[in-house]
């Protein structure tokens, strides 16, 4: 007790004409003195910012209880030094606290600052590598794909499962009269697309698209009939399904980026153009003159009493019309396998 008085700057002194003090004295002294420093801090924390402590004074609770004059002398000391002390160390905090509340909201300024900065700088690298990225990639080719020419070559597209259909289930005459059909427009398509300037890049894809439709539909269903030889089957359906693949491996190697199943399905979006070798459009011509002929084989054995001999040499024409499909067929897919100018990959429009 006696270092805690000494602390606050109270000497007692060893000898005083006064008696001494007694222990329990100073320790409610002690007590006094700390409920009036907490009182004071609660009523001006709660009633103001500033803490003022002039606006109360301390009272010393033991004035005019010693006849010691000395000694109140070092009482009334010992109480404003508390009360300056006090004094210091609130109105130190609150500054404390002042600048810590400056320092944060610099702090958080400059932080959001600096994110502004860096997200300013992050959207223009965004925008200059996405132009750099549009100067790199080659430039998308679209092209008017709603013609005559494209409309009848997609009709010649659709009927072919038709064609298909009515052989299976023996209406030769319907399905040769389709067939006959996609044969004609075949031929009309490219004159009007030639003849009025409507050729197109999509044309040229699926203008033998709808061919080879028609002729491994047809020549599929004519030999689940008999209607022709397996091995013509299988040789037709092998170049064309080889030819297929072929294609759709083209056309996603050939597609810019990015490759979405969206970009590669958009026939608008140019990426090769396939130019037709003249062995294969003879090829093309044959084949479709030997699957009418087998169309209307039944028919013409049927109903056409020619004699014998007509009837022999319809039949070794025939032959005669296979074996050059057969070799015709083998020769137009090699032409494709091996010319240059067969396909062409367009990487500027």
């Amino acid at each position: 007790m006696f270092g805690i008085v000494r602390n606050v700057g109270l000497a007692v002194p060893s000898r005083l004409n006064a008696p001494l003090i007694r222990p329990s004295v100073l320790r409610s002294l002690y007590v006094g003195l700390r409920k009036n420093v907490i009182h004071d801090h609660e009523h001006f924390s709660t009633q103001s910012s500033l803490f003022n402590l002039n606006h109360k004074k301390y009272e010393n609770p033991f004035k005019g209880k010693f006849n010691n004059e000395k000694l109140n002398k070092q009482l009334d000391k010992t109480l404003d030094k508390t009360k300056h002390l006090t004094s210091d160390v609130y109105h130190k905090s609150l500054e404390f606290k002042d600048k810590s509340k400056q320092l944060t909201t610099k702090t958080l300024e400059k932080s959001y600052e600096k994110s502004q900065e860096f997200k300013s700088e992050l959207q223009d690298k965004s925008k200059e590598i996405s132009k750099n990225i549009k100067r790199i990639l080659p430039k998308d080719f679209h092209e008017n794909i709603y013609t005559l020419p494209n409309f009848l070559t997609l009709t010649r597209l659709i009927s072919a499962p038709v064609v298909g259909y009515l052989i299976l289930h023996g209406q030769i005459s319907w399905a040769l009269s389709l067939f006959t059909y996609s044969c004609i427009t075949d031929f009309v398509d490219g004159y009007i697309a030639r003849k009025w300037n409507l050729q197109s890049v999509i044309g040229s894809v699926i203008d033998p698209l709808a061919d080879k439709a028609l002729m491994i539909i047809s020549t599929a269903c004519m030999a689940s009939t008999g209607g022709i030889p397996l091995y013509m089957a299988a040789l037709i359906l092998g170049r064309d399904v080889a030819m297929t693949i072929g294609a759709f491996v083209i056309r996603y190697v050939t597609l810019p980026a990015p490759k979405t199943l969206g970009r590669y399905f958009d026939f608008s979006l140019v990426t090769v153009q396939v130019h037709p070798t003249m062995v294969s459009k003879v090829n093309t011509g044959l084949q479709m003159l030997y699957i009418g002929c087998m169309v209307i084989k039944p028919v013409f054995l049927m109903y056409f009493d020619g004699g014998a001999s007509v009837t022999q040499l319809f039949l070794n024409s025939l032959q005669y019309l296979e074996w050059t499909v057969a070799a015709t067929t083998l020769w137009s897919g090699l032409s494709y396998a091996f010319s240059r100018n067969a396909i062409k990959v367009i990487s500027k429009p």
